[in-house]
């Protein structure tokens, strides 16, 4: 059962998380100011989402854990058979980290993509990082490595499995310096960036992705 989460795990991310966008954002923000100065407009309590083709409102509320009724309240939609290809429609999330947990940034950088973007039409489910070349990545938070190998598209990459079934992912690294199955502390080097200076970070509850913007400190 374990084997199989992870596997689909590492299916979701590799299908639904976002490549970097080689854009140069003027919005963008240093991370350890945490300062908004996104161009993306977001409704307090929610995430934004772009309905793709194929979408169903039961299949987006499912996938972020929270009820078709929620999201057409939020919305001001009255049917489901309203929301159209290419809208922005805003999900209703809560981000209460349990007693104990928190996040630190994995590494300081400038925003190049945010969560719930979309990036060559797909919704980023994380946060890209532009860095400097070669950047120690960090753990976000201390817990135990669930997986360390290559995936295509995003090269080396690690999950961390915290407490209360909380994970962070870190993809695009050049360098792993942790194995499958190692304890690992709030800020012991885990890795390094890839050529491309980039890390993509997800913070996911279970198999849910959170909006990292919102737990980091």
């Amino acid at each position: 059962m374990k084997k199989l989460f992870l596997f689909l795990a590492i299916l979701v991310l590799t299908s639904c998380a976002s490549r970097t966008s080689s854009r140069t954002d003027p919005h963008s923000y240093y991370s350890s100011r945490y300062t908004r100065r996104s161009r993306y407009s977001y409704k307090k309590g929610t995430i934004p989402y772009i309905i793709k083709k194929g979408d169903t409102l039961w299949e987006i509320a499912k996938e972020h854990g929270v009820s078709t009724k929620e999201i057409m309240r939020v919305n001001k939609v009255s049917s489901p058979e309203r929301l159209k290809v290419g809208q922005k429609i805003y999900i209703p999330v809560q981000y209460k980290i349990p007693a104990g947990l928190s996040f630190f940034w994995p590494l300081q950088g400038n925003i190049l993509n945010f969560f719930g973007e979309n990036v060559n039409n797909v919704t980023n489910k994380g946060i890209n990082i532009r860095t400097k070349s070669n950047a120690s990545v960090k753990a976000s938070e201390e817990g135990r490595v669930v997986f360390a190998n290559y995936l295509k598209g995003w090269g080396d990459t690690l999950m961390l499995k915290h407490a209360h079934n909380y994970y962070t992912i870190y993809a695009n690294l050049s360098q792993v310096s942790v194995a499958e199955g190692a304890e690992v502390k709030r800020g012991e080097a885990i890795g390094k960036v890839s050529s491309n200076n980039a890390l993509h970070f997800e913070i996911r509850k279970n198999h849910l992705p959170q909006d990292p913007l919102k737990l980091l400190k």
